[in-house]
């Protein structure tokens, strides 16, 4: 049979019609569909690249806006900030933030929590500081739960840390100082290339591969895309 392409394949994997009925969740056993983003939030926080995406018209890079977020924020006197422990270190982050009240306050809201995710994949982490504004902490309290809205992160950071009988923790504090301190710990990475290795390495511009044999490179290149 000939490859199926564009409507014609979305049609056939839908059962014949063109486009699915309501919204697509494919994470569903992770938990309800994320409830959608306000429009003081969108205002602030989806912004489309200069050069749209072919596949995904709609996409919008969060660091597109964060940018713009931070902007719209540079006169914020309230911040946010949070603490992710873990066995052996600390990740902080602050944010500046829209008070109570203000028509961008759930963008404040929406990117807390997506940097607090972030930092749980970058990272890791067993147990979650807030302080700052309470309507955001309280909010990012039932975020970070297993009903809430970070349900998956909640439910595998415990395993990932090494603590699968030990649930996520949140808590509020009223003072940043009382926060824990940012703390890294450098880790050694093995420089044993024993047995049969094969490495690749998908870049923006070209593929690296390198095969390695008892320590010895048997073969190294980069390939360019050619799209």
């Amino acid at each position: 049979l000939p490859p199926l392409r564009g409507r014609r394949a979305l049609s056939r994997l839908l059962g014949g019609r063109s486009k699915p009925a309501g919204r697509l969740h494919v994470g569903a056993q992770h938990g309800p569909p994320d409830p959608p983003m306000s429009d003081g939030a969108k205002k602030v926080l989806l912004v489309k690249p200069k050069i749209e995406a072919p596949l995904d018209p709609d996409f919008a890079p969060v660091i597109l806006g964060k940018k713009k977020y931070y902007a719209a924020a540079s006169k914020c006197k309230d911040y946010f900030e949070w603490a992710l422990v873990r066995s052996d270190g600390v990740g902080r982050g602050i944010l500046p933030v829209f008070p109570e009240g203000h028509q961008c306050a759930d963008a404040s809201v929406h990117l807390a929590g997506v940097l607090i995710q972030g930092m749980l994949w970058q990272r890791s982490g067993y147990r979650l500081d807030l302080c700052g504004p309470m309507y955001i902490c309280n909010e990012l309290l039932k975020a970070f739960s297993v009903q809430g809205k970070f349900r998956f992160e909640v439910l595998t950071m415990p395993k990932v840390c090494g603590t699968p009988d030990k649930p996520f923790e949140v808590f509020i504090v009223a003072n940043s100082k009382d926060l824990p301190l940012c703390k890294d710990t450098p880790q050694v990475c093995g420089n044993d290339a024993n047995g049969c290795r094969l490495a690749f390495d998908l870049g923006k511009s070209d593929i690296k591969t390198v095969a390695v044999m008892d320590n010895e490179v048997l073969s190294s290149k980069e390939t360019e895309w050619d799209v």
